[in-house]
Protein backbone atom coordinates (compact mmCIF):
# COMPACT_ATOMS: atom_id res chain seq x y z
CA UNK A 1 0.00 0.00 0.00
CA UNK A 2 2.75 2.54 0.73
CA UNK A 3 3.97 4.63 -2.21
CA UNK A 4 1.42 4.26 -3.51
CA UNK A 5 -0.13 7.01 -6.19
CA UNK A 6 -3.44 8.01 -6.13
CA UNK A 7 -4.33 9.53 -9.08
CA UNK A 8 -7.79 10.86 -7.85
CA UNK A 9 -7.43 14.47 -9.84
CA UNK A 10 -6.87 12.77 -12.67
CA UNK A 11 -9.15 10.55 -12.94
CA UNK A 12 -11.68 13.27 -11.80
CA UNK A 13 -10.80 15.84 -14.45
CA UNK A 14 -11.18 14.01 -17.15
CA UNK A 15 -14.96 12.93 -16.07
CA UNK A 16 -16.04 16.56 -15.25
CA UNK A 17 -15.06 18.07 -18.28
CA UNK A 18 -17.79 16.29 -19.96
CA UNK A 19 -20.04 18.01 -18.21
CA UNK A 20 -21.48 21.40 -19.41
CA UNK A 21 -20.00 24.50 -17.83
CA UNK A 22 -22.63 25.30 -14.94
CA UNK A 23 -22.97 21.76 -14.06
CA UNK A 24 -19.10 20.99 -13.86
CA UNK A 25 -18.81 24.54 -11.61
CA UNK A 26 -21.86 23.66 -9.18
CA UNK A 27 -19.45 19.86 -8.60
CA UNK A 28 -16.63 21.77 -8.09
CA UNK A 29 -18.31 24.09 -5.55
CA UNK A 30 -20.38 21.52 -4.05
CA UNK A 31 -17.26 19.00 -3.15
CA UNK A 32 -14.78 22.39 -2.80
CA UNK A 33 -12.41 21.25 -5.66
CA UNK A 34 -8.79 22.78 -6.62
CA UNK A 35 -8.72 24.65 -3.10
CA UNK A 36 -12.05 25.78 -3.34
CA UNK A 37 -14.12 26.27 -0.24
CA UNK A 38 -17.22 23.39 0.05
CA UNK A 39 -20.31 25.50 -0.39
CA UNK A 40 -23.91 24.45 0.64
CA UNK A 41 -26.91 24.05 -1.55
CA UNK A 42 -28.00 27.34 -0.55
CA UNK A 43 -25.38 29.78 -1.42
CA UNK A 44 -24.81 28.31 -4.32
CA UNK A 45 -29.01 28.88 -5.63
CA UNK A 46 -27.61 32.58 -4.20
CA UNK A 47 -24.77 32.52 -6.51
CA UNK A 48 -26.52 31.39 -9.57
CA UNK A 49 -29.97 33.30 -8.67
CA UNK A 50 -31.77 29.29 -8.45
CA UNK A 51 -33.40 27.69 -5.22
CA UNK A 52 -31.34 25.36 -3.16
CA UNK A 53 -33.95 22.41 -4.63
CA UNK A 54 -32.76 23.16 -7.94
CA UNK A 55 -28.91 23.13 -7.36
CA UNK A 56 -29.42 19.62 -5.42
CA UNK A 57 -31.42 18.64 -8.75
CA UNK A 58 -28.00 19.63 -10.75
CA UNK A 59 -25.93 17.73 -8.35
CA UNK A 60 -27.86 14.95 -8.59
CA UNK A 61 -28.17 14.78 -12.39
CA UNK A 62 -24.28 15.46 -12.85
CA UNK A 63 -23.32 12.97 -10.56
CA UNK A 64 -25.17 10.31 -13.06
CA UNK A 65 -23.51 11.87 -15.97
CA UNK A 66 -20.05 11.54 -14.10
CA UNK A 67 -20.96 7.47 -13.31
CA UNK A 68 -21.28 7.02 -16.85
CA UNK A 69 -18.01 8.74 -17.80
CA UNK A 70 -15.83 7.98 -14.79
CA UNK A 71 -12.59 5.49 -16.12
CA UNK A 72 -14.05 2.70 -13.83
CA UNK A 73 -11.29 0.63 -14.33
CA UNK A 74 -8.97 3.62 -12.40
CA UNK A 75 -11.40 4.53 -9.97
CA UNK A 76 -12.10 1.39 -8.82
CA UNK A 77 -8.61 0.79 -8.66
CA UNK A 78 -7.79 4.11 -6.42
CA UNK A 79 -10.93 2.79 -3.96
CA UNK A 80 -9.75 -0.49 -3.37
CA UNK A 81 -6.68 0.84 -2.24
CA UNK A 82 -9.13 3.02 0.25
CA UNK A 83 -10.98 -0.07 1.01
CA UNK A 84 -7.67 -2.39 2.01
CA UNK A 85 -6.54 0.70 4.17
CA UNK A 86 -10.10 0.54 5.68
CA UNK A 87 -9.81 -3.26 6.22
CA UNK A 88 -6.65 -3.06 8.39
CA UNK A 89 -8.21 -0.80 10.48
CA UNK A 90 -11.50 -2.63 11.26
CA UNK A 91 -13.50 -1.23 8.02
CA UNK A 92 -13.59 1.94 9.48
CA UNK A 93 -11.92 5.54 10.06
CA UNK A 94 -13.07 9.07 11.31
CA UNK A 95 -12.45 11.06 7.64
CA UNK A 96 -10.22 12.93 8.65
CA UNK A 97 -7.22 10.34 9.80
CA UNK A 98 -7.94 8.41 6.78
CA UNK A 99 -7.28 11.61 4.72
CA UNK A 100 -4.73 12.85 6.33
CA UNK A 101 -2.92 8.61 5.65
CA UNK A 102 -3.90 8.21 2.52
CA UNK A 103 -2.29 11.60 1.57
CA UNK A 104 0.89 10.05 3.49
CA UNK A 105 0.91 6.81 1.79
CA UNK A 106 -0.14 8.21 -1.66
CA UNK A 107 2.80 11.09 -1.26
CA UNK A 108 0.09 13.58 -2.55
CA UNK A 109 1.70 17.11 -2.35
CA UNK A 110 -1.64 19.33 -2.58
CA UNK A 111 -3.34 20.25 0.90
CA UNK A 112 -5.53 17.40 2.59
CA UNK A 113 -8.45 19.40 2.44
CA UNK A 114 -8.42 19.25 -1.31
CA UNK A 115 -7.07 15.60 -1.75
CA UNK A 116 -10.59 14.81 0.68
CA UNK A 117 -12.74 16.58 -0.91
CA UNK A 118 -11.78 14.66 -4.74
CA UNK A 119 -11.92 11.15 -2.24
CA UNK A 120 -15.04 12.23 -1.42
CA UNK A 121 -16.42 13.01 -5.01
CA UNK A 122 -14.83 9.98 -6.37
CA UNK A 123 -16.58 7.61 -3.62
CA UNK A 124 -20.22 9.71 -4.14
CA UNK A 125 -19.75 8.77 -8.28
CA UNK A 126 -18.76 5.20 -7.51
CA UNK A 127 -21.03 4.33 -5.15
CA UNK A 128 -18.84 2.69 -1.91
CA UNK A 129 -16.76 3.17 0.53
CA UNK A 130 -19.37 4.98 2.50
CA UNK A 131 -19.56 8.06 3.68
CA UNK A 132 -21.39 9.26 7.01
CA UNK A 133 -21.93 12.85 8.19
CA UNK A 134 -21.05 14.08 11.72
CA UNK A 135 -23.22 15.07 13.93
CA UNK A 136 -23.77 16.09 17.45
CA UNK A 137 -21.81 12.81 18.45
CA UNK A 138 -20.09 11.63 15.88
CA UNK A 139 -17.48 12.85 13.70
CA UNK A 140 -17.42 12.32 9.98
CA UNK A 141 -16.54 8.84 9.22
CA UNK A 142 -15.68 6.50 6.00
CA UNK A 143 -16.63 2.56 6.26
CA UNK A 144 -17.09 -0.33 3.87
CA UNK A 145 -18.95 -2.44 6.45
CA UNK A 146 -22.39 -1.01 8.22
CA UNK A 147 -21.68 -3.54 10.76
CA UNK A 148 -18.46 -1.69 11.89
CA UNK A 149 -20.05 1.37 12.13
CA UNK A 150 -23.15 0.00 14.43
CA UNK A 151 -20.17 -1.50 16.69
CA UNK A 152 -17.95 1.47 16.61
CA UNK A 153 -21.22 3.62 18.15
CA UNK A 154 -22.29 0.72 20.48
CA UNK A 155 -18.45 1.01 21.95
CA UNK A 156 -18.55 4.66 21.93
CA UNK A 157 -21.93 4.55 24.03
CA UNK A 158 -20.69 1.53 26.60
CA UNK A 159 -17.75 4.76 27.12
CA UNK A 160 -20.11 7.54 27.72
CA UNK A 161 -21.67 5.37 30.07
CA UNK A 162 -18.91 3.74 32.00
CA UNK A 163 -19.01 4.66 35.42
CA UNK A 164 -15.61 4.11 36.70
CA UNK A 165 -13.64 6.40 34.95
CA UNK A 166 -10.69 4.48 34.21
CA UNK A 167 -9.45 3.59 30.80
CA UNK A 168 -7.39 0.44 31.56
CA UNK A 169 -10.43 -1.22 32.63
CA UNK A 170 -12.89 0.11 30.31
CA UNK A 171 -10.46 -1.27 27.64
CA UNK A 172 -10.03 -4.62 29.47
CA UNK A 173 -14.07 -5.04 29.40
CA UNK A 174 -14.19 -3.82 25.59
CA UNK A 175 -11.68 -6.22 24.35
CA UNK A 176 -12.88 -9.26 26.72
CA UNK A 177 -16.82 -8.10 25.44
CA UNK A 178 -16.06 -8.02 21.63
CA UNK A 179 -12.91 -10.07 20.97
CA UNK A 180 -10.91 -6.95 19.25
CA UNK A 181 -7.66 -5.43 19.52
CA UNK A 182 -7.09 -2.34 21.56
CA UNK A 183 -5.91 -0.34 18.30
CA UNK A 184 -8.96 -1.75 16.73
CA UNK A 185 -11.23 0.02 19.55
CA UNK A 186 -9.22 3.39 20.11
CA UNK A 187 -10.02 3.19 16.58
CA UNK A 188 -13.56 3.03 16.63
CA UNK A 189 -13.45 5.28 19.81
CA UNK A 190 -11.53 8.00 17.31
CA UNK A 191 -15.24 8.88 15.62
CA UNK A 192 -16.77 9.65 18.31
CA UNK A 193 -17.14 13.07 19.82
CA UNK A 194 -17.63 11.73 23.03
CA UNK A 195 -13.89 10.27 23.14
CA UNK A 196 -10.78 12.98 24.09
CA UNK A 197 -7.42 13.03 25.27
CA UNK A 198 -6.57 14.85 28.34
CA UNK A 199 -4.14 17.12 29.35
CA UNK A 200 -1.35 14.82 30.30
CA UNK A 201 -2.30 12.41 27.53
CA UNK A 202 -5.18 10.20 29.45
CA UNK A 203 -7.77 8.27 26.89
CA UNK A 204 -11.26 8.36 28.13
CA UNK A 205 -14.92 9.94 27.95
CA UNK A 206 -14.94 13.78 27.72
CA UNK A 207 -17.16 14.49 30.64
CA UNK A 208 -14.58 12.49 32.64
CA UNK A 209 -12.82 15.26 34.99
CA UNK A 210 -9.26 13.99 34.59
CA UNK A 211 -10.18 14.03 30.53
CA UNK A 212 -11.74 17.54 30.40
CA UNK A 213 -11.37 18.68 33.75
CA UNK A 214 -13.59 21.61 33.59
CA UNK A 215 -13.46 23.25 37.55
CA UNK A 216 -10.24 24.73 39.87
CA UNK A 217 -11.14 21.70 41.91
CA UNK A 218 -10.83 19.00 39.74
CA UNK A 219 -7.84 20.46 37.67
CA UNK A 220 -6.59 21.02 41.24
CA UNK A 221 -6.37 17.52 41.38
CA UNK A 222 -5.02 16.53 38.09
CA UNK A 223 -1.92 18.33 38.43
CA UNK A 224 -1.05 17.19 42.01
CA UNK A 225 -2.25 13.55 40.99
CA UNK A 226 0.60 14.06 38.21
CA UNK A 227 3.43 15.89 39.68
CA UNK A 228 2.95 12.50 42.59
CA UNK A 229 4.11 15.03 45.19
CA UNK A 230 2.87 17.84 47.51
CA UNK A 231 2.71 21.74 45.72
CA UNK A 232 2.61 25.26 46.84
CA UNK A 233 -0.91 26.43 46.44
CA UNK A 234 1.08 28.95 43.86
CA UNK A 235 2.59 26.37 41.99
CA UNK A 236 -0.89 24.44 41.44
CA UNK A 237 -2.12 27.89 40.33
CA UNK A 238 0.93 27.74 38.12
CA UNK A 239 0.28 24.31 36.23
CA UNK A 240 -3.68 24.83 36.22
CA UNK A 241 -3.69 27.82 34.29
CA UNK A 242 -1.59 26.14 31.90
CA UNK A 243 -3.74 23.19 31.42
CA UNK A 244 -6.91 26.49 30.96
CA UNK A 245 -7.81 27.26 27.49
CA UNK A 246 -9.80 30.40 27.93
CA UNK A 247 -8.42 32.63 31.53
CA UNK A 248 -6.35 31.89 34.05
CA UNK A 249 -7.10 31.44 37.65
CA UNK A 250 -6.39 33.58 40.69
CA UNK A 251 -3.93 32.21 43.18
CA UNK A 252 -6.38 33.24 46.05
CA UNK A 253 -9.27 31.17 43.88
CA UNK A 254 -6.90 27.96 43.75
CA UNK A 255 -6.30 28.74 47.60
CA UNK A 256 -9.83 28.96 48.30
CA UNK A 257 -11.08 26.03 46.71
CA UNK A 258 -8.17 24.05 48.27
CA UNK A 259 -9.13 24.57 51.54
CA UNK A 260 -13.03 23.66 50.66
CA UNK A 261 -12.43 20.25 48.82
CA UNK A 262 -11.92 17.73 51.65
CA UNK A 263 -9.71 16.08 48.90
CA UNK A 264 -6.85 18.06 49.52
CA UNK A 265 -4.98 18.32 52.58
CA UNK A 266 -2.82 21.20 53.84
CA UNK A 267 1.00 19.55 54.82
CA UNK A 268 3.00 22.26 55.36
CA UNK A 269 2.27 26.47 55.14
CA UNK A 270 0.33 26.95 51.88
CA UNK A 271 1.28 23.24 50.99
CA UNK A 272 -1.48 20.96 49.61
CA UNK A 273 -1.29 16.87 48.74
CA UNK A 274 -3.88 14.57 47.59
CA UNK A 275 -5.24 13.01 51.22
CA UNK A 276 -5.61 9.81 49.05
CA UNK A 277 -1.97 9.63 48.70
CA UNK A 278 -0.60 10.26 51.99
CA UNK A 279 -2.89 7.75 53.17
CA UNK A 280 -0.86 5.08 50.87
Amino acid sequence: MFGVTLNTRRVLEAAIKELDPRAAQVIKSRYGLYGERAKTLSSLGTSYGLTRERIRQIEESSLEVLRGRIDEEEAAAILEIVNEYLNHLGNLRRARELVRDLRIISRVKYDEDTFGSELRLLAEIMGEPYIIYGDNHFHDVWHNDKEAYKLASLISDNLRKFKEHDFDKFMATMVKKFELSEIIIINYLSISKHFDVGPYGDLGASHWPHVQPKTVRDKSFLVLKKAGTPLHFKEITDLINKLSKKKDHPATTVHNELIKDPRFILVSRGTYALKDRLKN
